[in-house]
């Protein structure tokens, strides 16, 4: 398996390190302004600042028709194919189409905010809060349009260094406001001007490394229909799905709106905000996955065998911090946002489990029917879990409040892996190594075991954690190699893979080297 797929997993192993160094510096860099922002305004401001990006986002979801996915896909075949005047074309052709949308959409956002403010989120008064936010629509637009191609390109440190420009200043500039007395106005002001700032770094990028490293066009036959039927006959599938899925996130917030106190939200939101913890490693994962897989498309035996690993080592690395969430749940809370937060340790500890079907593919499965072209089978998957999700949040929330909106979400998602997986392992013979996978899930479980005597002792909150992660890595670090989750075969595998990205060596090198040893003295 190494000689077939090894550059293929260094790539992704390398994207994936710059979109997770990307990920922890904006989330550790947000989370600082979250914490300033959450501890000033309180929980009840803190909501109506949540509340007030809803319909914005809500309106996003029409922006795109799957062109961005489309754009990873087809940046990544033409990049390999080396038609870079077909691909220049390309990229023109996804922005002006998604940049055109965007404007469309900020101006029925402005023109009818009073309407969205009393009629879908049953708070009249903040419809100019609507106003401001509608900015969002355009700025987060463009983003995410360059930074699809960037991914597909192979230039995930341009993500990271534009997700970092924005969180930084986000981090700066909102607090600094909210500080000075602008209240809910000043954190919306910061978060617009840090999008406007890693705008222009992504436009400056665009330009000068990419669009004018291609070759000029001329002979290419393709044109600008051409390429849009192609950019959409791929994308609106999963437009569809996206559409689906982002509407369930934003039908949620709506819910919550209605049916709980402005309170309930901002614990809710506080709680959700945590799970980037794990979603600054998660999402790297798959998003690298995606060029990742559409290279292999062709050769079924590899892909296959290249599910499997991606399944066992994205479970390696996510399970583990899911556990340690879980297990200092009360803890994290009350360091990041002090004593007002009642109930988002217990709303965050009910949804980390949300990833213990990483065994099942959960964070592998979009990323391979997306590199597949499969992308109907994922709005199927879609579908499935929104289904779940309309189905049962309206009434467990209406009785359960914020505890009920997290159950629907756990169920919604549950239905969604397993269907997935269950079309994975159809259509295309999946399989997975289930005792390797049960010896992970071992691993991770048992080694937060020991950490309920450390927090017996009435320790400051933050100690707590600091030597329950040492001691829980210390322990997974033993549990590995000892429930045999990871071979000496498999770590040479991945000492491999890693020797030949610099600092993914010197990063990673010393817990290989920990591991070599402690695997020759259990052998």
């Amino acid at each position: 398996m190494l000689g077939s797929t090894s550059k293929i997993l260094e790539d992704s192993a390398k994207g994936g390190f710059y979109l997770t160094v990307g990920n922890l510096i904006s989330g550790l860099v947000s989370a600082l302004s979250l914490i300033i922002i959450a501890r000033v305004l309180g929980p009840a401001e803190y909501g109506i600042y949540t509340i007030s990006t809803i319909i914005p986002s809500l309106l996003i979801l029409f922006v795109d028709p799957g062109i961005s996915q489309a754009l990873i896909k087809y940046s990544a075949n033409l990049r390999m194919k080396r038609e870079d005047k077909r691909l220049r074309k390309l990229l023109i052709s996804g922005l002006s189409v998604k940049s055109a949308l965007a404007f469309v959409l900020f101006l029925v956002c402005l023109a009818f905010a009073d309407q969205f403010a009393n009629h879908i989120l049953n708070r009249s008064e903040i419809s100019e809060l609507v106003r401001l936010t509608s900015v969002l629509i355009i700025l987060q637009t463009f983003l995410t349009t360059v930074n699809s191609i960037f991914i597909g390109l192979d230039k995930m440190e341009y993500v990271a260094f534009t997700n970092v420009v924005q969180s930084s200043s986000k981090a700066v500039l909102s607090p600094l406001l909210v500080l000075l007395g602008f209240g809910v106005v000043g954190a919306i002001t910061g978060y617009l001007v840090s999008f406007a700032l890693a705008c222009l770094i992504g436009a400056i990028l665009f330009t000068f490394k990419i669009y004018r490293s291609l070759n000029r066009p001329g002979t290419d036959p393709a044109d600008f229909s051409e390429n849009l039927k192609m950019l959409l006959a791929y994308g609106l599938p999963l437009y569809v799905s996206v559409l689906i899925g982002g509407f369930t996130v934003q039908f949620r917030g709506i819910l919550l709106s209605n049916f709980t106190l402005d309170y309930d939200v901002g614990n809710f939101q506080a709680a959700m905000n945590l799970n980037m913890i794990v979603a600054s490693v998660a999402e790297p994962i798959a998003t690298v996955l995606v060029p990742a897989f559409s290279k292999l498309e062709d050769r079924e035996g590899t892909l296959r065998e290249f599910f499997k690993t991606s399944v066992k080592y994205s479970s390696l690395v996510v399970l583990p911090i899911a556990v340690l969430l879980i297990s200092f749940s009360n803890e994290i809370v009350e360091i990041v946002y002090g004593e007002g937060y009642g109930l988002a340790s217990s709303i965050l500890a009910i949804y980390m489990t949300i990833y213990l079907f990483s065994g099942l593919g959960m964070l592998v499965l979009g990323s391979f029917f997306n590199g597949l072209g499969q992308t109907r089978i994922n709005l199927m998957v879609r579908v499935a879990n929104s289904a779940v999700l309309l189905a049962t949040a309206p009434l467990l929330t209406y009785h359960f409040k914020t505890y009920g909106m997290v159950v629907a979400l756990l169920l919604s998602s549950t239905a969604g892996t397993l269907y997935g997986f269950y079309r994975a392992r159809k259509s295309f013979r999946i399989s997975l190594n289930w005792g390797k996978l049960a010896k992970i899930y071992i691993s991770s479980i048992t080694s937060a075991l020991p950490l309920f005597a450390i927090k017996a002792v009435p320790l400051p909150s933050i100690l707590s954690v600091t030597l329950g992660a040492i001691a829980y890595l210390a322990i997974y670090l033993l549990m590995v190699p000892a429930t045999k989750a990871l071979t000496m075969l498999e770590l040479k595998e991945l000492k491999a893979i890693l020797g030949n990205v610099e600092i993914l060596r010197i990063l990673a090198y010393p817990l290989i080297f920990c591991e070599e040893k402690i695997m020759a003295h259990v052998n």
